[in-house]
């Protein structure tokens, strides 16, 4: 999964919406992800949907981070 959300947002942060669109259908992410990330990327709002993938990006940055788990 890790795979193809990496995909789906280095072709939103490139502006491919319609691509990331269809990969997110291909993609064995969860319904609710899915359904989220098909929402956003649905508004076309540039804004919204950087940050979206920014903070998401960042969440994932954290949860992998084994420093910031040791502490």
């Amino acid at each position: 999964e890790m795979e193809s959300y990496s995909e789906i947002s280095k072709l939103a942060s490139n502006g491919q919406y319609d691509k990331a669109l269809s990969k997110i259908k291909e993609s064995r992410l969860s319904g609710s992800t899915k359904k989220h990330l098909e929402m956003i990327l649905g508004s076309g709002d540039k804004y919204v949907i950087d940050r979206t993938f920014d903070e998401l990006n960042t969440r994932i940055a954290q949860a992998l981070c084994w420093d910031c788990w040791r502490d």
